[in-house]
């Protein structure tokens, strides 16, 4: 896989994403899909909280059917031009995937290794490192039926760090894909000044992260901590399955583990007062935040925030930890842009 020769990173993320100034980062192909890194520890963390209170079963099947119509719509951002000529033709659809299991790896999700296929019939192969074994069983039945416009099963064997996997055709018409709807995310003004690569326009903040491309892992540098992008629209996709199967435990589940995450960001060093959660959104392109003080205690505005629930439950773990209680939060949310007032009243 190329990677740029002075920063090491994945030629795949500066070709398909741009880091904006205003604290996001998007695909170039549409910027309506929004991009973010995930920390593995915390989501593992909320999937298995999650499944201990919901069930397992349920949890991983509201999650792979979110995440399969949220990479629905992201394959198919990604097919528009050459690469989808490629995917549908009659030679080049095994090249195609090749090409998507690459960007797979630059994204984080692991690596993916095609064994058979058979045109419009058969996917099988090996997943390593897989990030999310009920992620990854949605994006590729989602891939192989964009690419085959055909009905899919999908089926697995898990294996230590490893997933065999078989997509096979169902008969049948192609059913209407659910997939996650397209939106424009209301932005707010924010003006970030990034020092940049000069071979391929990254960031050079992103040298914080160290890529293994050939193993599809990202790195954390400052915790040794593995991370993994994943696009807005697939996370919505999956709060929407999970919240219609599961109920409003979902979001309490999300919240407490994103407070378990902020005590952890103050007990590894990454964060040693509440200003430099500032830095660490930036860097995961989760907004651009200013932090000051008022006569009731500290004001966070958000220009683009992420998500509400990650943001308030990082602040009171970050709070928890540093004052050895949890704080008052108000939240004030306009389009683009998100307002809290942490007390410690």
């Amino acid at each position: 896989m190329r990677v740029c020769p002075e920063c090491k990173i994945p030629y795949q993320v500066s070709r398909d994403l741009t880091w904006g100034e205003d604290g996001t980062f998007y695909t170039q192909k549409d910027q309506d899909v929004r991009m973010g890194f995930i920390e593995l520890s915390f989501w593992d963390d909320f999937i298995n909280r999650l499944s201990e209170r919901a069930g397992k079963d349920r949890v991983f099947e509201a999650l792979s059917l979110g995440k399969y119509e949220g990479t629905s719509r992201y394959i198919g951002t990604i097919l528009k031009g050459p690469l989808g000529h490629l995917a549908r033709s009659q030679v080049g659809a095994r090249r195609a995937y090749t090409l998507l299991s690459e960007a797979y790896s630059a994204l984080g999700l692991g690596r993916v290794e095609i064994d058979q296929y058979k045109k419009r019939k058969l996917l099988t192969g090996n997943s390593f490192d897989v990030y999310s074994l009920p992620c990854m069983m949605g994006d590729l039945k989602a891939t192989f039926e964009v690419i085959e416009r055909v009905k899919a099963d999908i089926s697995h064997k898990e294996w230590p760090n490893q997933v065999e996997f078989k997509i096979s055709r169902l008969e049948g018409p192609m059913p209407e894909v659910p997939r996650a709807p397209q939106r424009t995310w209301p932005k707010a003004k924010a003006i970030v000044k990034f020092a940049r690569c000069a071979t391929c326009g990254l960031p050079t903040d992103l040298h914080t992260f160290r890529w293994n491309p050939e193993n599809g892992i990202i790195t954390d540098t400052r915790n040794d901590e593995r991370v993994f992008m994943m696009g807005l629209v697939s996370l919505e996709a999956m709060w929407k399955r999970m919240h219609e199967m599961l109920g409003d435990i979902v979001w309490e589940v999300f919240r407490e583990a994103n407070v378990a995450y902020g005590e952890r960001l103050v007990e590894s060093g990454i964060v040693t007062k509440l200003e430099d959660l500032k830095g660490d959104l930036l860097l995961k392109g989760l907004g651009s935040a200013t932090i000051g003080a008022c006569d009731c205690g500290t004001v966070i505005e958000v220009a683009n925030p992420f998500n509400k629930y990650h943001l308030e439950g990082r602040v009171v773990g970050v709070h928890k930890v540093l004052k050895g209680r949890a704080p008052h939060v108000t939240m004030v949310i306009r389009p683009g842009l998100m307002r809290l007032t942490v007390s410690d009243d």
